[in-house]
């Protein structure tokens, strides 16, 4: 999930781009010539790291050529609709759940089982649990590219000027709340203790999880009225307070956008991201970030993190250069001199084959903290992984920050905000 996108990119396709998805997926595509384009979305950190790894496989494979396009999370779905509907697709092209869902139902993507079984892709070394959410209807459709899992970044300079030390991993939702709302009294004048996570599909699914429940069932939300108007009250008191930033703040901000991330803007000193999109945001910042475990609802509860792809590849189904988009797909994920370049731009490589070739000593320092995070946060405060999304869950993210919005610019009331939800939320899963 380069979970580097926006809300709408992470959380789903805009109105204008699922109506083009559903008008028709194009019956041609792709490359005429054999050569294969490529397109997908990236902060700028990604996408220099990428484009390297993409000159490096035409350097070493000259009867195939490759070419690179990407943009932000924030537009990527709204460009990538009108290409596939028009028969213009890329013959390879980036993916996260829940919106892998919506493309396979519609026939969009190439099963890669038949190239699996070929040799010509290898999928013997890649974490099988990133494998689930890329099958549907039995058929694989998708390649993660590295892994990822969540974080609270913080501001390392704002907290050593409040004097301010975060707790242990043991940490929780309440305790949270407690140390935003005292790091805020000693924090200069307009800037806050944390972001408001409330309109944050991510944040939402850790704190559902480690109330031990799902949010999704087949057709329908799992998860309660009760919890999520608990989660709408928990962020109104934090932003009514002046622990969390003003609702106009965090109107200004979608998930990927991270150029007006809060933290980034000097409006608050703590934000949640992935772990694949850290060395990208601190690249925006002169100020160390530090990394941190997610709280849970209990000290002594299941954690609401888990570990999930930062994205995955697919194939497009109608390209006329399959053999060789399954040639540079393969070499991207599993490729030792392809991951040596990328240096965990997307996080640490989905690949076993891959990440063996890694070496700390040659990470840069963002990467070196990223990586040492994740291997602490990845086997000593992860869950397991959710039920996989729902086609039509794409809408739920931008339903949920809707209705959160209308919460906190004063709109309506928190049980009126948590019917709408639900209404319209099983209406839009029911319906795919």
């Amino acid at each position: 999930m380069d979970h580097d996108l926006s809300r709408r990119g992470f959380l789903g396709l805009s109105a204008g781009a699922a109506a083009l998805l559903a008008a028709g997926c194009g019956t041609g595509g792709g490359s005429s010539s054999g050569d294969v384009r490529y397109f997908f979305f990236s902060n700028n950190e990604t996408k220099k790291a990428r484009d390297k790894a993409v000159a490096q496989f035409n350097a070493k494979h000259p009867d195939v050529h490759v070419t690179s396009q990407a943009t932000d999370g924030a537009s990527y779905w709204d460009k990538l609709a009108p290409m596939v509907s028009s028969g213009n697709a890329p013959d390879v092209l980036g993916m996260i759940t829940p919106n892998l869902q919506e493309y396979a139902s519609r026939g969009t993507l190439l099963d890669l089982g038949p190239l699996v079984s070929a040799g010509t892709i290898d999928v013997s070394t890649i974490n099988k649990d990133l494998l689930v959410p890329a099958r549907w209807d039995g058929r694989l459709l998708a390649l993660p590219v590295a892994a990822s899992t969540n974080l609270l970044t913080y501001d390392t300079e704002l907290l050593k000027k409040a004097g301010a030390k975060l707790p242990g991993d043991d940490w929780t939702w309440d305790g949270y709340a407690e140390f935003a709302t005292e790091l805020t009294k000693h924090l200069p004048k307009g800037v806050h203790g944390t972001e408001d996570m409330a309109g944050i599909t991510r944040a939402f699914e850790i704190y559902t999880l480690a109330r031990g429940e799902q949010v999704y069932r087949d057709k329908g939300l799992a998860v309660s009225k009760q919890t999520v108007g608990d989660w709408f009250s928990y962020w109104d008191r934090l932003r009514r307070s002046g622990a969390a930033v003003p609702a106009d703040v965090s109107a200004a901000y979608t998930w990927g956008d991270w150029a007006n991330a809060p933290l980034i803007r000097g409006k608050s000193a703590l934000q949640l991201i992935n772990t694949n999109v850290y060395i990208g945001f601190q690249a925006l910042t002169q100020h160390e970030l530090g990394l941190h475990v997610t709280p849970r609802v209990s000290a002594n509860g299941p954690a609401g993190s888990y570990v999930f792809a930062s994205s995955y590849t697919s194939i497009f189904a109608h390209t006329r250069s399959r053999q060789n988009a399954a040639t540079f797909l393969n070499w991207l994920i599993n490729s030792p001199e392809a991951n040596v370049i990328l240096k965990m731009a997307s996080g640490p490589p989905a690949s076993g084959k891959a990440a063996a070739a890694l070496k700390p000593a040659d990470l840069g320092a963002a990467a070196q903290r990223e990586l040492a995070f994740f291997k602490h946060a990845s086997s000593t405060h992860v869950g397991p992984p959710p039920t996989v999304w729902p086609v039509g869950a794409s809408q739920i993210g931008t339903l949920l920050t809707r209705t959160y919005q209308d919460v906190s610019f004063g709109r309506k009331k928190i049980s009126e905000a948590v019917d709408e939800f639900f209404s319209q939320g099983d209406s839009a899963l029911r319906n795919g």
